[in-house]
């Protein structure tokens, strides 16, 4: 039996061991799915890193069996059930190529894994009954899993997300604010996306379907639904403040019912500034900037007296950025001409609605 410094050593051995592997389990994959047919390179890439994802996650519940740091009652069975369905699910969609299949069986494990689980939700409010924190925490997995696939336009922008979303729960955990456990997968997360990163980023020599963005997203919304479920929910959010600001804009544009929003993956702010002729690599930089901001910010939340201050300011922090990326080309002005530039185009927005629902 280790005593408790040799149970510190042999921790962070098998963090090192574990990065080690997943990083370059992913870039040999990475390498050999890019030699593919490229109607193939998604879901395989995807398929054949859930492997090695698995097997990293196998690994450390079977040398590490004591969860001592949880905040819950967390046994092997909630790290080695998901991961084995990640892989089986990857796995049947390289096979059933049914565009309904990905959604309702990512919803079937979701269902399965919230409800099968016993500690495995978040608790949004003490008065709410349980069935629906586990209902609410079914929605915010699967909404995390599926707005991936809006950032898919620009090459590598998936993976930058996933990178900071990841590497900002890791984070965490090295605070201790998380559990050992949830930071060791959630670096295996970040070191899978910065081997997808490394060949996805623009110009791409391998890509992702929205099939690949989904199957790499409930991958995410599994570490996110853990953090918040272990108290770090207003850190997690402001690491995912890009993702969010993003989706519900989209969103927003899309219910309008105008015919020029009318794709909701042509909504993102990013994707009109590339439209307007931003290069890809300028648009990586961007919200790259953003996400290091934003991973300060996560740190310091756990130290914060409220957990909603440092989230409210980010929240200002990434609109304010998104705002400045959708005018690019724009001269940089004083705040008073940027507030009254917004506000016109808030106004403008309505009108627009208004002089929609007259025509109809």
């Amino acid at each position: 039996k280790l005593d408790k410094d040799g149970n510190m050593d042999i921790k962070y051995l098998i963090l090192i061991a574990n990065v080690i592997f997943c990083l370059v389990s992913s870039l040999a994959l990475s390498a050999y799915v890019r030699n593919h047919d490229a109607n193939k390179r998604p879901a395989c890439l995807i398929s054949c890193i859930y492997f090695a994802f698995f097997a990293a996650v196998s690994a450390t519940v079977y040398f590490l069996p004591r969860f001592y740091d949880f905040t819950t009652d967390v046994h092997a069975r909630y790290f080695i059930l998901p991961a084995a369905a990640f892989m089986l699910l990857a796995a049947i969609s390289l096979i059933v190529k049914h565009r309904l299949f990905l959604p309702l069986a990512a919803l079937l494990l979701a269902v399965t894994v919230v409800f099968g689980l016993p500690d495995f939700h978040i608790t949004f409010a003490a008065v709410l009954p349980l069935w629906l924190n586990r209902v609410l925490t079914v929605f915010l997995w699967l909404a995390a899993a599926f707005s991936l696939r809006l950032f898919n336009a620009n090459d590598g922008l998936v993976a930058i997300e996933t990178l900071g979303i990841s590497f900002g729960i890791f984070i965490l955990s090295l605070i201790g604010a998380l559990p050992f456990l949830v930071g060791c997968f959630s670096l295996d997360a970040a070191a899978v996306s910065f081997a997808i990163l490394l060949y996805g980023a623009y110009p791409a020599q391998i890509s992702l379907d929205r099939r690949g963005c989904d199957l790499l997203g409930l991958l995410l919304g599994w570490l996110i639904i853990f953090a918040a479920a272990e108290g770090a929910g207003a850190a997690v959010i402001i690491f995912c403040l890009p993702l969010i600001c993003e989706t519900l804009w989209s969103l927003a544009k899309r219910f309008t019912f105008l015919a020029a929003y009318a794709d909701v993956y042509a909504n993102p702010v990013y994707c009109q500034a590339a439209a307007g002729g931003l290069h890809p690599k300028i648009i990586n930089t961007f919200f790259g900037r953003i996400n290091v901001v934003l991973l300060l910010f996560g740190g310091f939340q756990v130290f914060a007296p409220n957990s909603y201050s440092l989230p409210m300011l980010c929240a200002v922090i990434t609109v304010w950025n998104l705002y400045r990326l959708q005018h690019w080309q724009e001269q940089p002005r004083n705040l008073r001409d940027i507030n009254r530039r917004f506000v016109s185009d808030i106004k403008d927005g309505v009108r627009n609605i208004k002089d929609s629902l007259r025509k109809d």
